[in-house]
């Protein structure tokens, strides 16, 4: 029988190639089911469709690893692995009255999964671009009070607020607003520290990661000190984008941010650091932003008997150590040295909520002039500040200083381009630059062999939390990944219902 076609339709090999790419590009986009077993209609369409199949992969359970295994041929096209480990479930300790989960529990099922797959990736010799993107979640994670928490996201498409009919009141939840935060120990189940075994052995090189990615929709805390042995594996690591949280809501006085490894230095360090120090020497872009939650900040934890007697045991152990003779560092100071040194090695650094700019600046030589009282440093000062530091960086294209917060937000931009240099402030209150702030800047741009253009930008939009401030101001350069600000979004506005 005659296959019936209609006459206005053309035939596949008529249409353009980059027409047909188009077309084969949107059945990707749209993943409806059976879609990628259309790349066994021909090799072009295998070449559109089996390749934007094999770019990203999700690993969640151990036979996903196996698989892993057994890609050889195809490893060039794998752009981003997507580490997504399982966590068992829990009960609420709040409301069961379980014991709750020690950090132990899941220290064995995460460190097992990193280490199946970067041994695995030890043996790629790949030299395309590679990102290794870490996350961990239990089902349990929304089942109590974090309702509104994103925790498996892996887009950034725009999607609406779904109506929240949650009324859980035990939980803090009352139709559909979150109305009371968690018990501490409550919020410690979700922010449990992460502490990896060491390795007793030299583990093998990685070459075929260039980005290694935790976000913040990775919860659980990982003690700074188990970074560095990972990072160090990372011999083609370019990219680092970390989205830790404040280990205050992991513990208030964690004992496991003493770092023992110091003991024979005489010096305890305790980890306010964010990130583990040293760098691999071949990190050009650096992306940290510290997310904060203000409700969280309110857990209810002087209240708890188990957590004030764990302050007990950890302030009867640092007297130990004291009268032992050794000497205590706030490593927060140190976190902002290891930032301002590794900066000037770097093409882009993002530091978001880590450490205090006018602090930051006053490591360089010359802005201290500016700043000697951080407490009464005003605007003009920093700016004035950051004048300095940018003379000695004759390769800067864009340097930003940001700040935001709920009902305001303001951003100072300096911008090069091959002609100009643009100097703009934009945000939902007027800042004044003072007669020296533009001379100062002048001679930037002057520096820079530029012209010197300013303008003033107004954000009208109402700033209801720090995510609405990082997406009205349009800033030129990522601070935070873009999956992470819509979780933001999403999550701030679902637990005040879906009224704005």
């Amino acid at each position: 029988m005659e296959q019936l076609r209609s006459p206005n339709v053309p035939e596949w090999s008529s249409l353009l190639p980059e027409i047909r790419n188009a077309i084969l590009d949107t059945i990707v986009d749209l993943r409806l089911p059976g879609w990628s077993a259309l790349a066994s209609v021909s090799k072009e369409w295998q070449s559109v469709i089996g390749a934007r199949n094999m770019a990203k992969l999700k690993l969640r359970k151990e036979s996903c690893f196996d698989g892993l295994k057994t890609i050889v041929q195809q490893r060039h096209l794998v752009k981003h692995i997507y580490l997504s480990i399982e966590l068992p479930s829990y009960p609420c300790h709040g409301c069961t009255g379980s014991p709750r989960p020690d950090h132990e529990d899941y220290d064995h099922i995460i460190g097992q999964a990193i280490d199946t797959v970067t041994s695995i990736l030890s043996t790629w010799e790949t030299e395309g671009p590679l990102t290794l993107d870490l996350n961990a979640t239990s089902p349990s994670d929304t089942n109590y009070w974090a309702k509104n928490f994103r925790f498996d996201d892996d887009h950034d498409a725009d999607a609406p607020i779904p109506e929240t009919g949650w009324h859980d009141p035990i939980h803090g939840w009352q139709k559909g607003v979150q109305t009371d935060p968690p018990e501490f120990s409550e919020l410690q189940q979700l922010f449990m520290p992460v502490v990896l075994g060491r390795p007793t052995e030299s583990p093998p090189p990685i070459t075929a990661v260039t980005c290694l990615m935790i976000r913040r929709q990775f919860r659980r805390y990982f003690v700074p000190s188990i970074l560095d042995p990972l990072l160090g594996r990372f011999h083609r690591l370019t990219d680092l984008i970390y989205e830790p949280w404040p280990f205050l809501y992991t513990h208030v006085c964690p004992d496991y941010l003493i770092d023992t490894k110091y003991l024979d230095t005489e010096e305890v360090i305790v980890y306010k650091r964010v990130v583990g120090m040293p760098f691999p020497i071949t990190l050009k872009r650096l992306i940290i932003f510290r997310d904060d939650n203000d409700f969280l900040q309110a857990a209810k934890f002087p209240q708890d008997p188990e957590v004030q007697q764990e302050i007990q045991q950890y302030s009867q152990r640092r007297r130990s150590l004291q009268d032992r003779g050794f000497l205590f560092v706030d490593n927060a100071v140190k976190d902002i040295r290891g930032l301002a040194q590794m900066s000037l090695k770097l093409e882009e650094l993002s530091a978001s909520f880590v450490v205090d700019a006018a602090e930051f600046l006053m490591y360089f030589a010359g802005a201290k002039d500016y700043v000697e009282n951080v407490d009464q440093c005003t605007s003009n000062d920093l700016l004035l500040a950051m004048s300095m530091l940018v003379l000695r960086m004759p390769l800067l294209r864009t340097f930003v200083l940001w700040h935001g917060r709920k009902d305001g937000a303001g951003a100072f931009i300096y911008n090069r381009t091959e002609k100009y240099a643009h100097m703009v402030w934009r945000g939902t209150r007027q800042l004044d630059f003072s007669p020296k702030v533009l001379k100062e800047w002048g001679n930037v741009a002057e520096f820079h062999s530029s012209e010197l253009r300013v303008r003033h930008e107004s954000i009208e939009e109402k700033i209801r939390y720090r995510g609405d401030a990082i997406h009205y101001l349009d800033l030129p350069c990522q601070v935070i990944q873009p999956t992470s600000l819509w979780q933001i979004r999403m999550e701030e506005t679902a637990s005040r219902g879906t009224r704005s």
